[in-house]
């Protein structure tokens, strides 16, 4: 397997199980946040398609996943699988190492859906807007903290700021806490794929990062077709 130096994120987390947790109330923020995103309606997703596109400086890499939720079975580049249940994964070099870029890849491109499937997470909502670290205007914030549990970062940190309608207009990331900001981008190009709602497009404010999703599609449980991103 060829190995890319570059990463968006070393932060990756433990998918929950896909369903509304019930200790959520579907008033607060990250419920609602998760809901503009088609929380409700993943669990009719039998497949997902997507291919990440990084460019950062003048480096680029791509990375195409197929996943089945359900059996949470993984294809990497249609050429390499694995099965996220297999317990000896973390045992075997190269399906480790695709699991992890899976789940970064698979974290940025679904993360309102983790504000409500993730357990092992800590998350605050300031009292008053903040303002966007991307620009002018302020919006709502929340602070999402990883915990112990999480299979590869632990203390990581995420600001999202939040628009009227629910959807993430932008977020800052902390590795490991730190006051400092690792990455900060937009949360552009919001499209339907199926039943629910991704963001294709990132950017940061001085250029530097960009991070596209292309491809991205959807088999929902007993259809033969793919639903594209429109």
């Amino acid at each position: 397997m060829k190995y890319h130096r570059i990463a968006i994120l070393t932060c990756l987390a433990i998918i929950g199980a896909v369903s509304c947790r019930p200790d959520i109330s579907d008033r607060e923020t990250r419920y609602r946040v998760a809901r503009a995103y088609g929380l409700k309606a993943f669990d009719q997703v039998e497949q997902i398609r997507f291919t990440l596109n990084v460019r950062k400086g003048d480096r680029s890499f791509r990375r195409a996943w197929r996943w089945h939720p359900k059996t949470d079975s993984v294809y990497y580049n249609d050429a390499f699988a694995y099965c996220r249940t297999d317990t000896t994964l973390k045992y075997i070099t190269d399906s480790a190492q695709a699991d992890r870029w899976f789940m970064n890849d698979q974290y940025w491109l679904l993360f309102p859906l983790h504000l409500v499937w993730d357990k092992d997470i800590t998350i605050t909502e300031d009292d008053e807007p903040q303002p966007l670290p991307t620009g002018k205007g302020r919006a709502r914030r929340l602070t999402v903290t990883l915990g112990h549990e999480s299979s590869y970062a632990t203390g990581d940190i995420f600001h999202l700021y939040i628009g009227e309608d629910d959807r993430i207009l932008a977020w800052a990331y902390h590795t490991g806490g730190t006051d400092e900001p690792t990455a900060v981008t937009t949360w552009d190009d919001h499209r339907h794929v199926g039943p629910i709602t991704v963001s294709m497009e990132r950017n940061s404010p001085d250029g530097d990062l960009h991070v596209q999703y292309s491809d991205v599609a959807v088999k929902l449980v007993g259809m033969d077709t793919w639903l594209d991103a429109r």
